[in-house]
C-alpha cells in the first residue's frame, strides 16, 4: 500500500536584503524519514511478491513432481500388471504345451500299438492265408488223387472186361493210354477181394498186361 501523497509546504526564506548572499535552502529531516520509509516499503513488497512468486514456482514444480511421481507409479504398476499377465499367459501356454506334448505322446502311443496290433492281424491273417492255401492244395491234391484212382480203376475195370471178351487191341490201346497218362501209379498195392486170388489192383494191371503181350 502505498502512503497517502501530501505536499509539504516548507516555510520561505526571507528575502535577502540588499547586498546580502542568498541562503542555502535545507531538507526538512521529516521529508528524509518519509522516503526513507518509502523506500524500505517498496523494497519489502518487492521481496513479498518475489517470495510469492517463489513459492508459486515451488509448488508448481512440486506439483509437477508429483504428476511425474504418479505418473511413474502408474507406469510401474502398469508394466508390472502387463508383465504379470505375460507371466500368467507364459505359464498358460507352457500347461497348454506340456497338455498337447502328453496328447502327442498318446496319439503316437496309441499309433504304435494300432500298427502293432494291425501288423499281428496282418501276420496272422497272412498265416491264415497260408494254411488255408495248404489245406486247399492238400484238399485239391487229394481231391485229384481220389479222381484219378478212380479214373485208373475204371480203366483196369475196362481193360480185365476187354480181356475177357477177348478184345486184346482194344485193351492194349486202353492200358498204353491208362500207362502214359501214369494213372497206373494210382492203384492200390494192397490186396483187395475183389480181385481174383486176393491180388492187389496194381498186382491185377500186371497180370493182365501179361496176358496181353
Amino acid at each position: 500500500m502505498k502512503p497517502d501523497s501530501k505536499i509539504v509546504e516548507l516555510p520561505r526564506p526571507p528575502a535577502p536584503q540588499d547586498g546580502a548572499a542568498p541562503e542555502t535552502p535545507t531538507r526538512a529531516p521529516g521529508n528524509a524519514r518519509f522516503l526513507f520509509k518509502y523506500v524500505i516499503i517498496l523494497m519489502g513488497a518487492a521481496l513479498f511478491f518475489v517470495f510469492l512468486s517463489y513459492l508459486s514456482h515451488m509448488q508448481r514444480q512440486s506439483e509437477l513432481g508429483w504428476a511425474e511421481v504418479e505418473r511413474q507409479t502408474e507406469f510401474s504398476v502398469s508394466a508390472l500388471e502387463s508383465m504379470e499377465k505375460l507371466r500368467d499367459k507364459n505359464e498358460s501356454l507352457a500347461a497348454q504345451t506340456a497338455r498337447d506334448a502328453a496328447r502327442v505322446d498318446a496319439l503316437e502311443d496309441e499309433a504304435a500299438a494300432l500298427r502293432r496290433e494291425q501288423a499281428d492281424l496282418t501276420a496272422a491273417a497272412e498265416a491264415q492265408a497260408a494254411r488255408l492255401a495248404e489245406e486247399r492244395a492238400a484238399a485239391e491234391a487229394a481231391a485229384a488223387d481220389a479222381e484219378n484212382r478212380e479214373r485208373a480203376l475204371e480203366l483196369l475195370w475196362r481193360i480185365e472186361r476187354l480181356v475177357a471178351a477177348r478184345r486184346h487191341t482194344q485193351a492194349r490201346e486202353t492200358l498204353a493210354a491208362m500207362t502214359e497218362a501214369g494213372l497206373d501209379a494210382y492203384l492200390s498195392d494192397r490186396p483187395d477181394a475183389l480181385f481174383s486170388d486176393g491180388l492187389s489192383a496194381r498186382e491185377e494191371l500186371a497180370r493182365l498186361a501179361e496176358i496181353l503181350d
